[in-house]
């Protein structure tokens, strides 16, 4: 970027290459974009392709990337690069956490929900270029993304061995929940929520890398293709399960117990006396259809939360097949480091 704050692709490419290249080098961890996907020329779809992958693997880097969602307002106008999938895509919020009327909102060309999260972007007070020594109070999603970066980047220095995803995975799970148009979470409005630094921060202490909890084949469940039950999300899957049914586990580590809550209400970890298993009753979740995170919890802390979305009763799909087991699988990486970098204001 220029030191008006433009760019062309091919230079906002070289420095997503060049961040990728460094990132041993520097110890960078953290990463913010103000894009939006605005762009003085179209992109063409090679390039909006090429972009998004880079993103992708400046995650896979191990860069924690934030992105700003965008201001152009309605449903469905989250472009490249704040649509990639693994990035942290972040809308806008005015200090009273309402969404921003500019915050651009999901769902992306794929189907995919965004914003992951939302933070305060308007009447942010920054410094004004080229003044000296002035300020200025700016609005729009490119003010709200620095500061979820900010948030990362504190998460990174309480716990140098969260990975990216895992930092998103804190942000969304510990996030405010909020909805405008659809009451699910996550929403193409707010996605998980308004972001909490206390909450995010008190987590991410606990966050123990060698804990890790996946759906075991062994759960019986029918797989099916979502719809405008799932918030419009047509590329949305439950698990169907019986009231009589347990929920089973694989988990990893010295684990004392699990714990579940729902995704959805404001509700809290509630314990199960067991380290592979939730019987569906004991939930007192009733039927019809159920976001939950479920966690595995030792003596020195916590793992990352596996979401999983069920339908506890019949099936209800018009859509769908049984198979014998879905495996849903979450690994959880560790990588020691022992500083973070701190991002400049391009």
């Amino acid at each position: 970027m220029d030191g008006g704050g433009s760019g062309s692709f091919a230079e906002v490419m070289k420095g997503m290459e060049w961040t990728i290249d460094n990132q041993i080098k520097y110890n960078i961890r953290a990463a913010s974009m103000s894009l939006g996907g605005v762009w003085l020329v179209e992109l063409t779809q090679e390039q909006e392709e090429r972009i998004t992958h880079l993103a992708n693997e400046m995650v896979a880097a191990g860069i924690s990337l934030m992105i700003a969602a965008g201001n152009s307002g309605g449903y469905g106008t989250i472009g490249t690069p704040g649509a990639a999938k693994d990035v942290i895509t972040v809308g806008s919020t005015e200090d009273s956490k309402e969404l921003a009327v500019y915050s651009s909102k999901g769902p992306t060309h794929e189907g995919q929900i965004k914003p992951n999260v939302a933070a305060i972007g308007s009447a942010v007070m920054s410094v004004e270029a080229n003044s000296g020594n002035g300020y200025a109070s700016y609005s729009g999603t490119s003010m709200a993304t620095p500061m979820v970066a900010g948030m990362a980047a504190l998460l990174l220095q309480a716990n140098p061995d969260l990975q990216p995803l895992m930092v998103r995975s804190i942000l969304e799970s510990t996030a405010e929940y909020r909805f405008l148009s659809h009451p699910v979470r996550p929403n193409n409005d707010y996605g998980w929520g308004f972001v909490l630094m206390d909450a995010a921060l008190d987590e991410a202490i606990q966050y123990d890398a060698s804990l890790s909890i996946n759906l075991s084949a062994d759960t019986s469940v029918i797989y099916y293709e979502g719809n405008e039950t799932d918030g419009g999300n047509d590329t949305a899957s439950r698990f169907f399960v019986h009231e009589n049914q347990n929920l089973e586990f694989i988990t990893g580590g010295n684990i004392s117990n699990i714990e579940w809550r729902d995704v959805v209400i404001e509700d809290i970890w509630h314990t199960v006396d067991s380290i592979d298993k939730i019987d569906v009753m004991q939930t007192q979740l009733g039927p019809g259809n159920h976001t939950i995170w479920v966690r595995a919890v030792s003596s020195e802390g916590i793992s990352a939360p596996l979401t999983v979305p069920l339908n506890i009763g019949d099936a209800i799909a018009s859509k769908s097949e049984d198979t014998p087991g879905f495996s849903l699988v979450f690994v959880v990486f560790s990588l020691v480091l022992v500083t973070v970098s701190r991002s400049r204001r391009a």
